[in-house]
């Protein structure tokens, strides 16, 4: 006995040893292993483990001999592998569905192929093609999500108002701009805010990132302005950058963004800057003529014969040339490594794992314009509401506003809280 305890006591270090390596040191895997789904069908299930910005994110690839099915979860099992639960299959004519379930109870929408095209369910019930025995198991185990709440509030500002939905998720904080300064909404917290003493309806003077809504302070019958606001996506909070030493026009426009920062030029100096806003200030790019331009895929210099009549805007996609040639679109966009992008039909697509052949419909929506992407979770305008798609509910509006029927390009942004 008096032998056994010290290796006991050894194991059990070489474990906390094994766990503090673990939790402190691996930051991604790949694992592949087997799994037996509810019809005693064996599939292969490939888990890709990444933790980057403080987010556990899981891309898992689910496979048998013919078809593939891909789902992305940002979930912290403490970096552990095989998270696959129960993988529950379905088959019905020429649709086949799976609804894996993972650990911690954590499920998403099942997925489907129809005639060889790989689809979400949401898709398969906007368009009534829905499996009956699929549908009667999720609502016997309960694995249907509460249905969303679709009441709504009214936030009223100095002339313009929006209606918002009490239902918008947890995650997220939404701004509008309002010409004059902003709405900010989220699920706890809604308030409108003035920046400005006079509306700034002009595109050329708003930009944003990913984080931030950029307005130059300028008046077109001004001949310059000294004031570029910020605005913060995930909480609202404003800020403001004093720009008077560099002298700068209202014959200036922002170009665009790359890596998250904003570039903008200035025709009448023959400037182009850009904004480091951690220093709070602007930093000259322009040499001789020369200026920055960002065409999707790469920051590059661009020599122009005269900058006052330029009419320089970087791209607002990214370029992927395989997607264009399966899909032909150039409407392409990137979140967290996975490619989302959008046919000429209006069909929103997202990629995984770089496998472009097998991308996954999530629904359709001709005319969802300013689209963008967040945490995986897809928004974008039309007419006169700003919608989001999830996995869980499909797509649905969260925000109503009348300006959105005039104007719609840097109109909102979306953060994390």
């Amino acid at each position: 006995m008096k032998k056994i305890i010290p290796i006991f006591i050894s194991l059990f270090l070489l474990f906390l040893f094994y766990e503090f390596i673990v939790v402190f040191f691996v930051k991604s895997y790949n694992y592949k292993y087997e799994f037996n789904s509810n019809e005693n069908k064996k599939y292969i299930i490939e888990e890709d483990y990444k933790y980057t910005n403080k987010k556990h994110q899981y891309n898992i690839e689910i496979s048998d001999n013919k078809n593939k099915f891909f789902y992305t979860l940002n979930h912290n099992y403490h970096k552990d592998k095989m998270i696959m639960e129960d993988l529950y299959t379905f088959k019905e004519n020429n649709i086949q569905c799976i609804f894996p379930v993972f650990k911690d109870n954590v499920f998403k929408s099942p997925e489907c192929i129809i005639d060889g095209k790989l689809v979400s369910y949401e898709y398969m019930k906007k368009t009534n093609q829905k499996i009956e025995k699929l549908d009667n198991f999720l609502k016997k185990n309960n694995y249907k999500k509460e249905h969303l709440n679709r009441k709504t509030k009214n936030l009223d500002g100095t002339a313009l108002s929006i209606k918002y939905y009490e239902d918008i998720p947890n995650d997220f904080n939404i701004v509008i701009w309002n010409y004059k300064g902003f709405f900010s909404v989220n699920k706890n917290k809604a308030f409108n805010k003035d920046i400005t003493n006079f509306d700034i309806y002009d595109s050329r003077y708003i930009e944003k990132t990913n984080d931030k809504l950029y307005i130059m302070d300028a008046n077109s019958d001004d001949p310059g302005f000294d004031t570029i606001y910020t605005i913060n996506f995930s909480d609202g909070t404003s800020d403001k950058m004093d720009v008077t030493e560099y002298e700068l026009s209202t014959n200036i426009y922002f170009n665009g963004t790359y890596k998250n920062k904003v570039y903008l030029l200035d025709c009448s100096t023959n400037k182009q800057y850009k904004v480091d806003i951690r220093d709070e200030r602007l930093l000259e790019v322009s040499k001789e003529n020369k200026v920055k331009y960002y065409d999707g895929d790469k920051l590059k210099d661009m020599k122009l014969e005269s900058i006052s009549n330029s009419n320089i805007l970087f791209s607002r996609t990214i370029k992927n040339d395989k997607i264009t040639k399966l899909y032909d679109t150039t409407d392409i966009k990137e979140n967290n490594g996975h490619y989302y992008f959008k046919d000429k039909e209006g069909n929103f697509y997202r990629s995984l794992n770089n496998d472009y052949k097998n991308s996954i419909l999530l629904f359709n929506l001709n005319g969802l314009e300013e689209w963008s992407v967040v945490n995986d979770t897809i928004f974008g305008i039309y007419e006169d509401k700003l919608y989001m798609y999830d996995d869980s509910y499909g797509l649905y509006p969260i925000i109503i506003y009348n300006e959105f029927t005039y104007k719609r390009k840097n109109m909102y942004g979306v953060a994390i809280r």
